[in-house]
C-alpha cells in the first residue's frame, strides 16, 4: 500500500461500549483503506498488526486480512513486531542471544 503523506489514521468508536477500530483513511477523499479492530483506543496501531484491507491501491485484494507494520523508528533502527525500535546493528546479536537462551 502506498500512502506516504496522503493518509491519516484515527480511532473511531463503535456503538458497542469498549469497542472500536483504527481506520486508515485517504486524506484526499476520506475513503477507508484499512481497518484494525481494537477493544480500547490506547491499543495504538504501531508494530505488526493484522489489518482488514478494504480499498487496496496495489490491487492485491480487497476485504482481506494483511499484516501491516506501522513504525516510528528512525533510519538505522529495526522495527520489532511490538513496534519497539532497536539499533539495526544489534538485530543479529539479539537473534543469537535469544536462540542461545531458548536452547
Amino acid at each position: 500500500m502506498q500512502y506516504y503523506c496522503v493518509a491519516r489514521i484515527a480511532w473511531e468508536s463503535n456503538p458497542e461500549p469498549g469497542r472500536g477500530s483504527w481506520r486508515l483513511r485517504s486524506s484526499t477523499d476520506n475513503s477507508t483503506h484499512a481497518r484494525l479492530m481494537s477493544r480500547i483506543d490506547t491499543d495504538y496501531p504501531v508494530g505488526r498488526k493484522e489489518w482488514r484491507v478494504l480499498n487496496d491501491a496495489c490491487q492485491v485484494g480487497n476485504d482481506v486480512i494483511r499484516n501491516l507494520t506501522l513504525t516510528s523508528c528512525e533510519f538505522r533502527e529495526f522495527t520489532c513486531d511490538s513496534g519497539d525500535c532497536i539499533d539495526i546493528d544489534k538485530v543479529n546479536t539479539m537473534k543469537v542471544s535469544t536462540f542461545l537462551l531458548r536452547t
